[in-house]
């Protein structure tokens, strides 16, 4: 985790970007996140579906710093605390670009680490300490000077989150287990920044 806060910062410090602004912000986000469950008993697995769960509104606060060593392109970096839902919890860090095609709207795109903190759950469920490398791709509109929204689409890769487990017979003694995969994710996020 100090590795990539270490790299973050020293893109963002770097002699090399001569920006012609810097901007800081926060952002609220809203996000949905596609799931998939493996069952495994006696050694055999099998998907046993998926779903999409989606968060209550703009429940995450990130902050961000923007480097623009163009009118039309910004450099990135956001950070945040994801409390999806009990095995989607951790930090996220990220590093984003966008690329202003009109004076006011923008596509971007970027990598997210998202670190769960794993040990949720109960006597019989947890969640995974893992790191999962999320690239992102989104488009973003500005409505004021320092209000915008952004949609951002994030791949997860099918990593597993979390899991359960129960006594599938109880006289045979079979124990069945449950895993829970982050497939996809999809985040809607009210922006607010400031150029210094």
């Amino acid at each position: 985790m100090y590795k990539v806060t270490f790299v973050l910062l020293l893109i963002l410090l770097s002699n090399t970007i001569k920006p012609q602004k810097v901007e800081l912000g926060f952002r609220f986000e809203t996000l949905g996140m596609h799931r998939s469950y493996k069952e495994t008993l006696n050694g055999v697995s099998k998907n046993t579906g998926s779903d999409f769960f989606m968060a209550p509104f703009f429940t995450t606060f990130q902050t961000n710093i923007a480097l623009y060593p163009s009118e039309k392109v910004s450099i990135e970096a956001r950070f945040d605390r994801e409390f999806l839902w009990d095995n989607f919890i951790g930090f996220d860090y990220g590093i984003f670009s966008k690329y202003f095609f009109r004076e006011y709207a923008y596509v971007t795109g970027g990598l997210a680490l998202h670190v769960n903190d794993g040990g949720h759950g109960g006597i019989s469920s947890g969640s995974f300490r893992a790191r999962i490398y999320m690239p992102s791709a989104g488009i973003g509109a500005k409505i004021s000077r320092v209000t915008g929204f952004e949609l951002l689409f994030q791949y997860a890769g099918s990593k597993g989150i979390g899991s359960s487990w129960y006594n599938y017979g109880y006289h045979s003694g079979d124990i069945a287990s449950n895993i829970t995969a982050a497939d996809w994710l999809i985040k809607l996020n009210l922006v607010f920044g400031w150029k210094l």
